[in-house]
């Protein structure tokens, strides 16, 4: 009788080990998903939509609660009237912009208080996960999220002003300049300003240290002003088949 009851409680605790084993991937699998949903949604959130004279320009999103919105600097150099689209549909006119040659990044700032930030990091990797969120051509593609890897590290085009580019393979289009492009934890790792038009997955970022200093600078004294390249005066190619700001 005691065998049949020592035979017993051993196949109940093998049959409970299986089942722990099944299900725990399982439960770790949902517990993943539902973290990058809410990952994804924080970040849609927080990315905003521009346009320059009333057309679409360019994308962004917001990098502190007091109304601070990071952009590529190509979207919002020129001068003009600029609005801020947020996710929930308000629009803010933008009352100070500060733009950098040296780092291709621009701070706008808009009279819109307690909004949620992204949060960013300096370090990333080639291969890492990372995320594209903007908006693409025009309204009919707000928010459009793309995924890929980071290429490669500290490259150098003589369309940018900065020689330490990090690369991308996610898609990105016109439209998509000053979007998010963040890793999967939701941290932004830059921002993107532009591709390779000679191939596909070849679109370039701008790491978040260059915002940073950016961000550091500012003061609304500081704003609708341009900092000064060190740097010589960059050939477009607005016609070229070399590099494109998207």
């Amino acid at each position: 009788m005691r065998s049949v009851i020592v035979f017993v409680i051993v196949a109940v605790l093998v049959i409970a080990g299986f089942v722990a084993l099944v299900v725990a991937p399982i439960h770790s699998g949902s517990v993943q998903q539902v973290s990058k949903q809410s990952m994804l949604s924080n970040a849609l959130n927080s990315t905003v939509r521009i346009e320059y004279e009333g057309r679409h320009s360019g994308s962004g999103f917001v990098v502190h609660e007091s109304g601070l919105i990071i952009t590529a600097r190509h979207v919002a150099d020129r001068p003009g009237d600029y609005v801020v689209i947020f996710a929930d549909g308000a629009r803010r006119d933008v009352t100070g912009i500060r733009t950098s040659y040296n780092s291709d990044c621009a701070i706008m700032s808009v009279r819109r208080k307690n909004i949620r930030p992204l949060k960013y990091v300096t370090k990333t990797h080639v291969g890492e996960t990372v995320f594209v969120v903007g908006s693409p051509f025009d309204t009919k593609y707000t928010n459009y999220v793309t995924r890929g890897i980071v290429s490669k590290m500290n490259i150098a085009n003589e369309f940018f002003s900065i020689t330490h580019l990090v690369m991308i393979d996610a898609a990105a289009n016109p439209g998509n300049s000053g979007g998010p492009v963040f890793n999967d934890r939701g941290e932004v790792i830059g921002i993107l300003i532009g591709k390779d038009m000679r191939g596909d997955g070849l679109n370039y970022i701008t790491p978040a240290n260059d915002f940073i200093q950016l961000l550091e600078g500012w003061s609304d004294e500081g704003a609708n002003t341009k900092e000064k390249s060190e740097q010589p005066e960059r050939q477009e190619y607005a016609d070229a088949a070399v590099a494109a700001e998207c």
